[in-house]
């Protein structure tokens, strides 16, 4: 897990975005029920991994820690976002309704044949701890405050990268691409943004 993910410089990955990663599981099985006396150790030891790696989210299954973040690494990457997080909603404005979300489905069926829930939730994600952690700064979710208004539960100090992952992937994709697109957004534009970020 860590060679497929070594040209990787993100905090979370998906790993379901690999092509490489199922083939190697089901490889892996297919060896071990053989009687392949290396595959049944392998196996154990990715699921190992993947299960001290993984995120905690159930609608991000395949979403897990970079497998080349120690485990020790994790746990002041945690601590750290319920920091960040807190000091950061206080900082949201009330939404104005009409002002929430883009209203030009022009480009919508061309971003989302290409880009789906999850992509666009372990963006924002990885967005929020690169800036709790200082690798980003801060000025890029200017707009994000301007224009977002998560509801209640998150606006309290004890909102986690768990709770805050599991409420993003109950937006809709339009939502989702909204607010991945006001993270990078100009402050002098007085719009929501309708051209959506190029990912592919």
């Amino acid at each position: 897990m860590r060679w497929l993910c070594r040209h990787s410089a993100e905090t979370l990955v998906d790993m379901g975005d690999d092509p490489r990663f199922t083939p190697m599981l089901d490889a892996l099985q297919s060896l071990s029920a053989a009687g392949n006396p290396f595959a049944g150790p392998a196996l154990c030891t990715v699921g190992e991994c993947w299960r001290s790696s993984h995120i905690g989210i159930s609608s991000l299954e395949t979403v897990c820690f970079n497998p080349q973040l120690r485990l020790d690494e994790r746990v002041p990457i945690l601590d750290g976002f319920s920091r960040w997080w807190a000091s950061f909603v206080t900082q949201i404005q009330p939404r104005d309704p009409a002002d929430c979300f883009a209203d030009d489905p022009s480009d919508e069926e061309e971003w989302l044949s290409v880009w789906d829930s999850r992509h666009h939730a372990v963006s924002i994600l990885n967005a929020f701890l690169d800036v709790a952690s200082g690798k980003r700064s801060r000025d890029g979710l200017l707009q994000l405050i301007r224009r977002w208004h998560p509801p209640e539960e998150l606006r309290r100090s004890g909102a986690t990268l768990q709770s805050v992952g599991a409420y993003l992937t109950t937006l809709s994709l339009r939502e989702l691409a909204f607010v991945d697109a006001l993270m990078s957004a100009p402050m002098s534009s007085n719009r929501p943004p309708t051209d959506y970020p190029n990912h592919g």
